[in-house]
């Protein structure tokens, strides 16, 4: 999945399509571990949890990522699922 990066999804949460959620098997809340291939130590922990009929947010902890990894409005994250609560985020820059 990939997301463009936008004040609100840096700042405050980010919204992930509940047919995504539901298709990776998270459909309670979860702790989600981001993990880019730029930092091997960096480790973060963002809290996801269902927001409405069509969406989960990925709320606390999700800034703390987007602050310390510099993901600037406009740049593009790629999700990739290593297992249902890891995931490797590619940051493409614009």
């Amino acid at each position: 999945m990939q997301k463009e990066m936008n004040t609100s999804t840096m700042e405050s949460h980010f919204s992930l399509p509940l047919v995504f959620c539901k298709a990776v098997g998270l459909r309670e809340p979860r702790t989600i571990t981001p993990k880019t291939s730029t930092s091997s130590t960096g480790s973060w922990q963002a809290r996801l949890a269902p927001y409405s009929n069509c969406s989960h947010l990925l709320g606390s902890g999700w800034t703390r990522f987007c602050r310390e990894n510099g993901i600037k409005a406009g740049d593009v994250c790629t999700f990739k699922l290593v297992e249902t609560t890891l995931w490797h985020v590619i940051i493409t820059r614009r």
